[in-house]
């Protein structure tokens, strides 16, 4: 009968071994970290607090006229005149990472939000039950602007467009954020 051969033993790894592969993992968490501050960082200004939340509510119907007592909507002006937007339960918006005006493709201006990854997956959601019909952009119990959603916005990049001047972009930027 023949003896087994003694077990192989792995080589115990070297002490400057263990040191760089924990150098390593150090520098490879510092990296993780820098690029999630870069990637929270606005590109346009610096993160934008609201004065008041921003709520962003599905609209289930648009009526002629004021809201009656009892509905749960906001009165605002439709192409039509003065109507009510009936809403249902949507989401409250606190701060963002950027809100800023920029031109638009059609030579117009228009308003670009970049939202926070809380509230991205938030609006995301939101965006897709919402596709192809409209959202209210509330603050303060008014209406600042109700808009169609064309698609599911889920990057967290919102932009708010229309044929919309300088002006009134900038005045949509300030009731957005709660300016009174």
């Amino acid at each position: 009968m023949r003896a087994a051969p003694p077990p192989a033993y792995a080589k115990r790894p070297s002490r400057a071994a263990l040191l760089a592969a924990i150098t390593s993992l150090g520098i490879g968490a510092a990296a993780v970290a820098v690029a999630g501050a870069l990637l929270a960082t606005p590109l346009h200004g610096k993160m934008a607090r609201f004065t008041a939340p921003l709520n962003v509510y599905p609209v289930s119907r648009t009526t002629p006229g004021p809201c009656t007592a009892g509905t749960k909507g906001v009165n605002g002006q439709s192409p039509n005149g003065p109507a009510c937007y009936q809403v249902t339960d949507g989401i409250a918006i606190h701060r963002v990472n950027d809100i800023h005006v920029q031109r638009g493709g059609g030579g117009g201006f228009e308003v670009a939000i970049s939202l926070l990854p809380p509230d991205q997956r938030a609006f995301a959601r939101l965006t897709r039950a919402m596709t192809g019909r409209d959202v209210a952009f509330v603050v303060r119990e008014r209406l600042v602007t109700a808009t169609r959603v064309e698609a599911p916005i889920t990057h967290g990049k919102v932009i708010i467009a229309g044929s919309l001047t300088r002006a009134d972009a900038d005045r949509l930027v300030r009731e957005l954020k709660g300016a009174r």
